[in-house]
């Protein structure tokens, strides 16, 4: 895939002429087994696939009709050698939707199983040919991992976590639910889940509850309290947990905003005050500090290659513009939800530091909230379809204030200008065109695609972009 002109489509398609609308939503599923790539334009009540081979020549196009209109929520998938199966739910049922390739025929299931009381779920995401379902019960404080093999049902799964007293700055006992699902300076609720072999933004790295996964082992980073990052390691092969807990850096004055970021084997944790900002490298299992780079509002900060970079704004014409002073840097940071994301390029650490300053909603389709299992207001963010597409929404949808960092790997400063992010050469695809709606993401090896449907000429356009 060394398709360089990013403005070039590297696939196009006009939707089913016998649909006499347009569709509400597109998702892109990257096959990794076979390279193949699936597109799905979903409808009020029908659902259609594209399916293209690795060098993006077309497989199969057909329609389904789709679950019943209650069932919107996408909320997963999972490939078998033949079939495409698309999970989504209503309030607190789930459905699924499969696309048999072999025979070009679909059908519907409704499963039959249910949620307990109070039970939320935090995010959706399949694994080594399963498919999960991550839930927290807020009554009970328990997490429960749900999961679908292909059989007729889930399978329940109840997390074991050893017995520890999670404790706030004040040193009072607070249940894990509360450390879970945080809430934001913005009042939005849940989890991130991050993926460290994609690209990931100071947005994406805001939340203070992060869920990685790497060698079947599911990772919780916790940080709603400023003095300590929680990490619970739970192994999706016996659900046994293992917490540790890794102290943060200290600052002067009190309270200050904090986040950490898992990258390898090491923990890179954040603190920020109006005053001063300090990042500590630490090994994760020892907890020894390899590195530290201090900042204070009245000197300049050493260690970055950026400017100020502030960006985003849903009515602004202009995307980027740059602040002067670390001062203000500082202040308004400390205003906002502080983040730390860490991108490997090229052998290269490149750290975006900052804070999510806000957030909203500009309808491209594919967004990253969902709701709570017998709620129905929304509650959690969760992945829909991968993390890659719900980090270019984040990007899209929000307004950060960041700077980048260039490390080696020993973690000294390196001097040199950081590459351009590889979501604002999406956003450049449809920058000039009004007509572009639905966009989505996916990643790809050694890039990402990215697709959109052109409501004027009335197809689906595939751009190839590479991640650096």
């Amino acid at each position: 895939m060394a398709q360089e002109d990013v403005q070039t489509p590297v696939f196009q398609f006009e939707r089913d002429p016998d649909i006499g609308f347009s569709p509400k939503e597109s998702y892109i599923i990257h096959n990794e087994n076979n390279g193949d790539i699936a597109v799905f334009l979903e409808y009020d009540k029908l659902m259609e696939i594209h399916l293209y081979d690795s060098l993006y020549q077309k497989k199969a196009a057909f329609t389904s009709p789709g679950l019943p209109r209650r069932f919107e929520d996408i909320v997963g998938y999972l490939i078998t050698q033949t079939e495409y199966r698309i999970f989504s739910r209503a309030d607190d049922k789930l459905g699924s939707l499969v696309f048999n390739i072999s025979d070009r025929t679909t059908t519907e299931k409704k499963f039959d199983f249910s949620f307990e009381r109070r039970e939320e779920l935090l995010h959706s995401f399949t694994n080594n040919g399963v498919f999960y379902l991550f839930t927290v019960n807020k009554k009970t404080n328990e997490l429960f991992l749900l999961r679908y093999t292909g059989g007729e049902e889930f399978e329940r799964n109840r997390i074991n976590i050893p017995e520890m007293q999670f404790k706030d700055i004040d040193g009072e006992a607070i249940d894990l639910y509360d450390l879970v699902v945080v809430n934001s300076f913005f009042g939005a609720k849940g989890l991130s889940a991050v993926d460290n072999n994609s690209v990931i933004n100071v947005d994406a790295a805001s939340p203070r509850s992060k869920l990685y996964i790497h060698d079947n082992i599911l990772t919780l980073a916790l940080d709603r309290e400023y003095t300590v990052t929680y990490l619970i390691d739970i192994p999706l092969d016996d659900f046994n947990a293992k917490i540790s807990t890794i102290e943060k850096p200290k600052l002067p004055e009190e309270p200050y905003g904090s986040n950490s970021f898992l990258f390898d084997e090491h923990i890179y944790q954040l603190v920020v005050s109006k005053e001063m900002m300090v990042i500590e490298v630490k090994e994760r299992e020892s907890k020894k500090v390899l590195k530290t780079f201090k900042a204070t509002k009245d000197q300049p900060i050493e260690f970055k290659n950026s400017d100020f970079i502030m960006e985003g704004g849903a009515f602004s014409e202009q995307r980027t513009k740059v602040l002067e002073k670390t001062d203000d840097f500082l202040r308004k940071i400390s205003r906002g939800d502080v983040g730390i994301a860490v991108n490997k390029v090229a052998g290269t650490l490149q750290l975006s530091v900052g804070a999510l300053m806000e957030t909203f909603q500009i309808g491209i389709g594919g967004g990253a909230y969902g709701a709570g299992f017998g709620g129905g207001a929304p509650v959690v963010p969760m992945a829909q379809m991968n993390t890659a597409n719900n980090v270019f929404q984040s990007f899209h949808e929000s307004k950060t204030l960041r700077i980048e960092c260039l490390l080696d790997t020993s973690f000294n400063h390196l001097s040199g200008k950081p590459p351009k992010n590889v979501f604002e050469k999406m956003l450049s695809i449809t920058e000039y065109n009004k007509y572009a709606k639905n966009e989505t993401t996916t990643r790809v090896e050694d890039g990402f695609l990215h697709g959109y449907y052109d409501y004027r000429e009335k197809k689906y356009i595939v751009h190839y972009i590479p991640s650096r």
